[in-house]
């Protein structure tokens, strides 16, 4: 990400962005890993099931388009959970954490 489309994010623009150091990897797997950690902090609410969204912008918005999560660009601190994306991330969180 270069520094206009933070500040266009709504990022500090003198903060560094590191976004995995250049570096190659499978996104896939990480989308797994993230979802497991959203099982940490989920939580029912009266929408459903919903998690702190503190994780790194890209991969809020893979889940999105993967359908386990809802729009993550809100102004909620949270975001709800599918049906099928708090079943997986209780079963993503056993498998790695378990």
């Amino acid at each position: 990400m270069r520094r206009a489309e933070a500040w266009r994010a709504g990022l500090p623009a003198h903060l560094p962005i590191y976004q995995g150091f250049g570096m190659d990897y499978n996104k896939d797997k990480a989308d797994e890993l993230a979802l497991a950690l959203l099982y940490l902090t989920s939580f029912k609410s009266d929408t459903g099931v919903r998690a702190w969204k503190g994780l790194e912008w890209a991969t809020m918005e893979r889940l999105f388009n993967k359908g386990y999560i809802g729009n993550p660009k809100s102004k909620s601190k949270s975001v709800v959970l599918t049906e099928e994306g708090a079943r997986l991330s209780e079963e993503l969180f056993r498998k790695y954490c378990g």
